[in-house]
C-alpha cells in the first residue's frame, strides 16, 4: 500500500511540474491578468465570474 501512495505522490508532483511547464511564464501572466480583468467586469456589473455563463462571456468580449 505504501508503494501505491508513494507512486501517487510522485505522479502528483510530476503532473504539477508538467502543468507549470506547459505554458510560458508570459502566457500564464497574461491569463491571470485577463482573468482578473474579467472578474472586475463581473463585479462592476453584478455577475458571477465563476461559474460563468456564455452570455456573460459574450458581454465581456463585446465590452473589450
Amino acid at each position: 500500500m505504501n508503494d501505491l501512495i508513494t507512486d501517487i505522490k510522485i505522479l502528483q508532483k510530476e503532473t504539477l511540474l508538467n502543468l507549470k511547464s506547459s505554458k510560458a511564464n508570459n502566457t500564464t501572466r497574461a491569463y491571470k491578468s485577463d482573468f482578473n480583468d474579467f472578474g472586475l467586469f463581473c463585479v462592476k456589473n453584478g455577475f458571477n465570474s465563476l461559474p460563468s455563463e456564455p452570455r456573460i462571456i459574450s458581454l465581456y468580449l463585446t465590452h473589450l
